[in-house]
């Protein structure tokens, strides 16, 4: 006989816990095999809409918001009507930021965009990182203004 955290750590038990589990509940069940079958992931639900979410750069994606989900998110003639992929996006920042002369205008730049864009700044900055690091870890002067 099995004890309780064999059964609980046996890969066949999962399954059949979840199955007895949605079993009473079919629309809950139902939901959960649809979720599984699906390819694209879920979108994420913001309680915002329009100028907040320009304003919160978690959820800012710039020229990076689809014609639907300006529709969605009612941010028709807030964001820019073209849409560029993050790819671009990325370019356009990676140029910006090799025109800076100095470090501390570097950071001045990645402090800014990450200011407007997290997700941006997230992506410029993993995928560049050799290059960034010293400017975006720089300790700024005392007299910084």
């Amino acid at each position: 006989m099995l004890s309780a955290s064999s059964r609980l750590s046996s890969p066949s038990f999962a399954p059949s816990l979840a199955r007895a589990l949605f079993s009473s509940t079919p629309s809950l069940g139902c939901k959960i095999e649809a979720d599984r079958a699906r390819k694209t992931p879920l979108p994420l639900i913001a309680r915002k809409s329009g100028i907040d979410i320009i304003h919160d750069p978690l959820f800012n994606k710039g020229t990076g918001f689809t014609s639907p989900e300006k529709e969605r998110m009612k941010l028709r003639g807030l964001v820019p009507p073209r849409n560029f992929p993050i790819e671009v996006q990325q370019q356009r920042i990676l140029n910006r930021f090799h025109q800076k002369s100095t470090p501390l205008e570097k950071h001045s730049y990645l402090s800014s965009l990450q200011d407007r864009n997290e997700t941006l700044f997230y992506r410029v900055l993993m995928d560049n990182i050799d290059e960034m690091a010293p400017c975006r870890f720089l300790v700024p002067p005392r007299n910084f203004p």
